[in-house]
């Protein structure tokens, strides 16, 4: 391959990461941003929350509150809604792979994305916002293919 298309590969690698969380940003912004699945009300830290996963976690991991179809990282509506039963389960969950990182078969998350309050904004949010529901619906497709 000839370094002018490994070029412009790259750049257009390097434009769609940034144009996609921006995107996603921006859409996160509007009024809907406080409302979950089903127009669910978020608590105002998961609507925090919300903001700081669109522009950290989208690239990388699905969650259909969201509007994000990342596939580097696990889709958190199955890892996160399906596979945990309580609120705090799934709080903790997300806490710790936000403090300590993942490295696993889809990607590795670098550990301390957020910390501190940050963390615990995006914690509320993807506890609250995954879905058991959609991940059964993407377990479903999965087992189609």
């Amino acid at each position: 391959m000839s370094k002018a298309i490994v070029y412009v590969l790259f750049i257009v690698a390097l434009a769609a990461a940034i144009a996609v969380p921006t995107l996603v940003t921006v859409e996160n912004k509007s009024s809907a941003a406080t409302l979950g699945l089903g127009g669910k009300e978020l608590t105002a830290e998961a609507a925090k929350g919300r903001q700081l996963f669109a522009e950290r976690c989208v690239v990388c991991h699905a969650l259909k509150a969201a509007g994000s179809v990342g596939a580097i990282g696990p889709n958190l509506d199955v890892h996160v809604g399906l596979q945990t039963k309580s609120y705090a389960e799934k709080r903790e969950l997300v806490l710790s792979a936000i403090s300590e990182g993942r490295d696993e078969a889809e990607g590795t998350m670098p550990a301390d994305l957020y910390v501190g309050k940050e963390a615990e904004e995006v914690a509320a949010f993807v506890s609250q916002a995954a879905s058991p529901k959609v991940g059964k619906e993407v377990e479903a497709l999965a087992t189609k293919k």
